[in-house]
Parts: structure tokens; sequence; C-alpha cells
């Protein structure tokens, strides 16, 4: 959505809207936090996450000075902040919520409060967004136990710590068992009604898991099926469907298909830059993935411009050792090293390599894959 149009819903909705909850429920201070508390989960919902923030900052301070810091409505607000924090791209000010607002629910809610559960999973999502796979794998494990104790199997919150604990089992290169919880979460998805969102995440997961089995066709196979599904339930411009979109195209570039590959990308590229510009998450993981399918497609200049642009993009964010800029970096290593430029390869492999061992711990699959890439490198008899 656009300023202009944000503007408008501020002057004409929202705005008018903050101004009744203040006026007209003054003598209800804690049904006052409560509505300004949906006020901004709404704002977030249209992306208006700096109006957001503003609202969920005075709501988080009336309810601490009401209801105290324990308080499960002051907690849910705390990790609302963070979340909107997270999609303004505050990081660290996220983690610092999501870390905080748990260690309090566990002290005085429990370990399987409802509230904690969904904590859990909210933190353990950000985690794998941030690449901090160990912690993720720590904190879905114990979301997923505590939801099938609490909830039962079917719930819709154990299916979704399910399907999040499964990526992370891909990570830790347990992939059979990354299958086998990832279609168990997909199955129940799709007994719940009107969960259409989470069965095409779920499916997307499946096609990572295929690419990673040698079964790229079956990859694309998935991925047809959830930009299919993506496309009625949401048109063809957003973001859900277009993050499908990317995964489908790095499936296709997996099993070959470039010429397909690499259309979809720039589709992918065009949309994502109207929505969010060129510096976000989103557009530059998907920058980052389109990088990789020209590479492999032989497109090395073109690759390497794009794989540049998203460091630049992440340096001018401050975020350059973040997942995406170190992607980008181990991406433009291997760029260097099939062109046979090695010394530009070890440089870069290198520094990628540095980066994950700081951010990402050293038996991370990132920085094994590196580890790899830089001794074959230095095996090359041309490297000698």
């Amino acid at each position: 959505m656009t300023d202009v149009a944000l503007k408008q819903l501020d002057r004409i909705y929202f705005d008018p809207a903050l101004a009744a909850i203040e006026k007209d429920f003054q003598a209800s201070p804690i049904l006052q936090a409560k509505l300004t508390h949906s006020l901004a989960l709404t704002l977030g919902d249209f992306g208006n996450y700096p109006k957001a923030l503003q609202v969920i900052e005075s709501t988080l301070a009336r309810q601490r000075k009401l209801l105290g810091d324990a308080d499960p409505q002051t907690l849910d607000s705390q990790v609302l902040r963070g979340q909107i924090n997270q999609a303004l791209g505050s990081l660290a000010q996220a983690e610092h919520d999501f870390v905080t607002a748990l260690a309090t629910m566990r002290q005085h809610l429990g370990s399987r409060h409802p509230l904690t559960i969904e904590t859990l999973i909210t933190f353990g999502e950000f985690l794998l967004g941030e690449s901090k796979d160990q912690q993720a794998f720590e904190i879905l494990s114990e979301a997923v136990n505590a939801a099938r104790v609490e909830l039962g199997n079917k719930h819709l919150e154990t299916l979704t710590a399910l399907r999040l604990f499964g990526v992370s089992m891909f990570r830790s290169g347990r992939i059979e068992d990354a299958e086998k919880i990832t279609r168990e979460a997909l199955e129940g998805f799709r007994a719940l009604p009107d969960r259409k969102t989470e069965q095409l995440i779920a499916l997307t997961s499946l096609a990572d898991i295929m690419i990673a089995l040698d079964r790229p066709d079956l990859a694309v196979t998935y991925g047809q099926e959830t930009v299919r599904e993506s496309e009625h339930l949401y048109g063809n411009k957003h973001q859900v469907t277009l993050g499908m979109r990317s995964c489908l195209a790095s499936s296709l570039s997996q099993n070959g298909e470039f010429a397909k590959s690499l259309a979809l990308h720039r589709e992918v590229k065009s949309g994502l830059y109207d929505l969010f510009g060129a510096d976000h998450t989103f557009t530059l993981k998907a920058q980052t993935q389109f990088g990789v399918s020209l590479r492999r497609a032989g497109q090395y200049s073109e690759a390497q411009k794009v794989l540049e642009s998203v460091l630049v993009e992440c340096k001018c964010r401050g975020s350059e050792s973040d997942a995406r800029g170190i992607g980008a970096l181990f991406q433009l290593g291997l760029l260097q090293k099939e062109q046979g430029n090695l010394e530009a390869a070890e440089r870069l492999l290198s520094e990628s390599l540095n980066a994950q061992r700081r951010m990402l711990g050293e038996a991370h699959q990132d920085t094994l894959a590196t580890i790899a890439a830089l001794k074959s490198l230095r095996d090359a008899p041309a490297a000698r």
C-alpha cells in the first residue's frame, strides 16, 4: 500500500478511531488499552508499521502502569511491539521484546500457558528468519512439546509449531525427519477450515525438502500448486503470491528450467519493488534467490550485479552481516570460483565464513557449506 493511501486511511479512519477511543473510554482505561492494542494490530495488518509502533508503545506504557509487567495483556502487547519492530527492520529491539516477554511468561504464567506457547512459536519463527538455527531448534522443540500436551496434536498452534520445527530440522540436516513432521503439519492444516495460507507455506517447505532429496521435479510440482492457490486466494500482486513465485522460480532453476525460472524471478522482483522497495527484507531475499538462479544459468555478469546490489542495500541498512548479506557474499564467492577468479573467490568466501562463524556458529549448515567450498577451492590444482 502506498504512502498516500496509508495517509488517507489515517485521516479517514485510524486517527478518528484513536481519538474516539481516547475520549470515550477514559473511565475504563483497561478496556481503552485493549482497544488501542487491537488498533495497533490492525495498523500493522495494513502495513502502517510506524503508526502501529506509536500506538502500541502508548498502549504498553498504560498497561504496565495499570496491570504490571506480568499481566497477560501487557505481555501480549510487548510481543506485538516485537512483531512491529521486526516488520520495521529493528531486529535487536524485536528480539529484546520477545526474550524479555518470554522470560516473564515462563516465570509467571508457566511454560504451558497458551500465551507462552504462542510466543515460543513467534520467537522461533523470528530466529529462523535471522538464521539463528540452533536457538530456533531449541525454542521450537519446546513449543511443539508444550503444544502437543496442552492443546493437542490437531490444534492450529500445534500445527504451526510443527511446520516451523520441520524447517528447523531441515536446516540441521535431518531431512527425513523434516519431511515427516512437515507432512504431519500439512495434513493437519488441510483438515482445518480456512487455513489455505498455512497449507501453502507447508507445501513450500516440502518443495525445499524435495530439492535436498534430489527430487527437483517434485519441488516444481509442489511449487506450481502453491502459486495457483495463492493467485486464487490473494491475486497476482500480493506478497504471499510473490513469495510463492520466488520459491517456484528457484525450484525451476534447480530442475534446469532456466528460461522459466528467470522470467518468473523478474516478475517477482518488479512486484516486490512496487510493494516494499529495494531495501526490504523480502526484496533482498528474493533478489539473492534471483542471483543464485542467474549463476546456475551461467549468466554471470547479471548475477554479479544482482548480488552486489543486495550487499549495497544491506550495507545501507547496516545489516551486511545478517542472513541476507552473508548469503549474498557466499553466492558472490561461488560466482567468482566458477569463473576461475580464485583469489577473489577465496576472499569473498573467507569473509562470508568469518561472518557465519560469528552470527550462525560453527555447526550451521551454511557455515559448513562455506568451509566445504573453501576446501574445494584450495584443493583445486590451479590454487596450488
